[in-house]
C-alpha cells in the first residue's frame, strides 16, 4: 500500500466532527481561536448570502456547503477536534430549547442522535486527525476537499465510498444548522425545503453512521437498533 493511499484511507476515520457551526454561532466565547471564530463567521454569512439566490435549489445549495466547511475544519483541526470538542457538543444538546417550526420533534431527534454520534466517535478520531491532514498536505499540497475529491475521483476510485461518508458526515452539519439560521430570522426555509431538509438530515447522519460502524469508529451495539427504526 503507497503512503498516499494509507492516508486517504485515514479519511474515512478522522471525519467525523461535532455541532460546531451550532456551537460557535450560539456561543462564539466558547471556542478560543479568534482566527478560527472569524472564518467560520465568514462562512456563515456566506451561507445566508448564497441561499437569499432566487431559485436555489435546496439540495444542491447544502450538497455546495461541503467544500468550504470541509476546508474549515481542515484548516481548524486540533481546535475543532480536540476532547473539549465532546464537551461542547454534549453541553449544547442538554440545553438545546428546541425551535418554534419543530412540532413533531423530528429536527431535534436527529440533533440528539448527532450529539450521541460525537460523544461515541471523538476520542478515537482525534488521533487520526492530525496523520489524515499530513497526508493530504504532503501528497497533494494541501489538505482540501479539492485535493480529496480529486484524488478519490482520479486513481484513488476504490475509496468512493469514504467519499460517500466524508459527505454524508458534512452534509449532517450543514442540515444541523439551517433551521439555527431561520429561527433568528437570518434566513427563509419554505416549507417543501422543510421536510426535505428534516429528511435528507437524518438520512445522511444515517449514511454516516452505518459507515462509521463498519470501521469500527462507533460501537455497533450503541447504534445497531437506531439505524434499524
Amino acid at each position: 500500500m503507497s503512503c498516499l493511499h494509507y492516508h486517504l484511507l485515514t479519511c474515512r476515520k478522522f471525519r467525523i466532527t461535532m455541532l460546531f457551526l451550532n456551537i460557535l454561532h450560539n456561543n462564539p466565547t466558547k471556542i478560543h481561536s479568534g482566527a478560527l471564530v472569524a472564518d467560520t463567521q465568514k462562512l456563515i454569512r456566506q451561507i445566508v448570502e448564497d441561499l437569499k439566490q432566487e431559485d436555489q435549489d435546496f439540495e444542491a445549495y447544502s450538497q455546495s456547503l461541503i467544500a468550504p466547511l470541509f476546508d474549515l475544519y481542515m484548516r481548524y483541526n486540533q481546535q475543532t477536534f480536540n476532547a473539549l470538542s465532546k464537551a461542547l457538543a454534549l453541553d449544547y444538546c442538554q440545553n438545546f430549547k428546541g425551535i418554534a417550526r419543530d412540532f413533531n420533534k423530528n429536527y431535534r431527534h436527529t440533533l440528539k442522535l448527532h450529539c450521541q454520534v460525537w460523544q461515541d466517535g471523538q476520542a478515537a478520531v482525534y488521533e487520526l486527525v492530525e496523520g489524515g491532514k499530513a497526508g493530504l498536505e504532503q501528497f497533494n499540497g494541501s489538505a482540501t476537499y479539492h485535493s480529496f475529491y480529486t484524488n478519490v475521483t482520479g486513481e484513488m476510485t476504490s475509496l468512493a465510498p469514504v467519499l460517500e461518508m466524508v459527505n454524508a458526515y458534512l452534509l449532517s452539519e450543514i442540515y444541523a444548522f439551517l433551521p439555527i439560521l431561520e429561527e433568528e430570522g437570518s434566513i427563509r426555509i419554505n416549507t417543501e425545503n422543510w421536510e426535505t431538509l428534516k429528511t435528507k438530515y437524518r438520512e445522511a447522519l444515517h449514511v454516516f453512521i452505518d459507515s462509521a460502524m463498519g470501521n469500527h469508529i462507533l460501537s455497533r451495539l450503541k447504534f445497531e437498533d437506531t439505524l434499524a427504526i
